[in-house]
């Protein structure tokens, strides 16, 4: 008898059928993923010739270079001359500020130490610098009133200690920016001479701040009742600044910022001024030099702010100051309490090369990027600038450290035309050297880690306008 019940198909069959139709659903998508890989292929060139367009005027010099990193990959997306190392001018301060915020931390305060002769009855009392690079007149009459507050109440010697340096270089010119480096700092290093028109004919009235300081004025500013103002200020060497010129009657006053070169004995004169102001101190006070005894008494230690505020101040003025008392602070000895102006441009490098970068792609000679000889790749920037925004110790301080378009710092004055998004970026600039590297925020809320680097850049308005116009391209994508 036939059976009427259908016999199942043979499990064989079900899985070939299976298998056939398992191997037709690529098939079926092949034409999509194939459209989509294009178009990807398709946007990534626009981006490139984009990108390239922007940079059409010296994207044949040799002496430029342009880097830039998807933040979100950490791949290089972009690049003209990766590995060509170049002056880096003020840019270099990123290095400087990363390598102060890995070996230091964020929350780092440089230290001046009051300390007293024991049994001189604070008599004699010693201020041992740190390298704090913030020390200026407002902070300087905060350490008088703390002194006033302690046992000391007549001060008759007060010695200045700044040994902690142990290879200091002095001013390399008389404009602020040359100033040069001190375990004891003050004002960084500089001071501000005012001059102020009076009548037609007559002498302009020249003061200088802090006037405590003792530095003298020498010559003449006339007043003339035609023409343009002239003036010309020296730095303070020998205990006084020159001044000579001519200022325009009515013209109101200019002030001008000059460096010195002994800044431990400025200090010591107005910190000498503030404690006769508060009874603590007679004319008679002597101010001298020397080195503070193991076994003197600490009184007590004026802290700087924490280090992210004067990384701010770092990168959003470029105060080349700043960077330099840094290096001094990476190259602190622990075992001697000294500091190195070498050992800290060595733990610089070392940063670079703990993070992946090539011997071959930098050379260090300071941490403000004034010298001509400091040498940097793009690619080395972008590489370093991608550590710090992933790193979780201080990615956001670091970032909120930089200038932002149309906002603060170097940046404030700078529009970059329309930008789709936040850019905050380090300028720098030299002779024939403008550099800008930062982030930058897309239109898709993609980020970028950027560097330019032009060695060739001509007028700065032109180099200017080649950054300005390339970063706002980068910002649209």
């Amino acid at each position: 008898m036939k059976s009427w019940i259908r016999r199942a198909a043979p499990p064989s069959n079900l899985l070939h059928r299976l298998f056939a139709i398992c191997a037709l659903i690529p098939l079926a998508y092949l034409p999509s993923m194939t459209l989509r890989a294009q178009n990807h292929e398709t946007q990534t060139e626009r981006f490139r010739d984009d990108l390239n367009d922007g940079l059409r005027q010296v994207l044949n010099s040799k002496q430029f270079s342009a880097c830039v990193t998807d933040l979100a990959t950490g791949k290089e997306i972009f690049s003209v001359r990766p590995h060509a190392a170049l002056k880096p001018a003020s840019v270099l301060k990123i290095p400087t500020s990363i390598a102060a915020f890995e070996k230091l931390g964020v929350n780092y305060r440089f230290k001046t130490e009051v300390r007293s002769e024991r049994g001189s009855g604070g008599e004699v009392i010693y201020i041992k610098g740190g390298g704090d690079p913030s020390l200026t007149t407002e902070q300087l009459w905060a350490i008088a009133r703390k002194l006033k507050m302690t046992v000391v109440k007549d001060v008759k010697r007060m010695i200045l200690d700044s040994s902690s340096f142990s290879d200091v270089r002095g001013a390399e010119g008389h404009r602020a920016y040359q100033t040069g480096s001190s375990a004891l700092s003050f004002n960084h290093n500089s001071m501000a001479v005012t001059v102020c028109s009076a009548a037609p004919g007559k002498a302009a009235y020249v003061n200088v701040d802090p006037w405590e300081s003792g530095i003298q004025v020498r010559g003449t500013v006339t007043t003339s009742a035609k023409g343009s103002t002239d003036i010309q200020v020296a730095g303070a060497q020998g205990g006084s600044f020159r001044v000579q010129g001519k200022i325009r009657a009515g013209s109101g006053c200019e002030t001008f910022y000059r460096s010195v070169s002994n800044p431990e004995d400025v200090l010591g004169h107005v910190l000498a001024k503030f404690l006769q102001y508060l009874g603590i101190a007679g004319p008679q006070i002597k101010v001298t030099k020397g080195v503070a005894p193991s076994n003197s008494e600490l009184l007590f230690s004026h802290d700087s702010p924490a280090l992210s505020r004067i990384l701010q101040d770092l990168n959003q003025f470029s105060t080349n100051f700043i960077a330099e008392q840094i290096v001094f602070a990476l190259g602190r000895d622990d075992s001697s309490g000294t500091y190195s102006r070498d050992k800290g441009l060595r733990t610089m490098s070392e940063l670079l090369l703990s993070k992946g970068v090539k011997g071959d792609d930098f050379a260090f000679y300071d941490g403000s990027g004034l010298s001509h000889d400091n040498r940097i790749t793009c690619s080395a920037l972008t590489r370093l600038l991608s550590y710090a925004y992933h790193s979780p110790f201080f990615g956001p301080e670091f970032k909120s450290s930089l200038s932002i378009v149309s906002q603060t710092g170097t940046l404030k004055k700078r529009g970059m035309g329309e930008p789709a998004g936040v850019i905050r970026a380090k300028t720098g600039t030299l002779n024939s050297v403008s550099t800008l590297a930062g982030y930058v925020a897309s239109a898709d809320g993609k980020e970028y880690a950027f560097a330019l680097l032009n060695n060739a850049a001509g007028s700065p308005e032109a180099a200017r306008k080649i950054e300005d116009d390339f970063v706002e391209r980068l910002s649209k994508w």
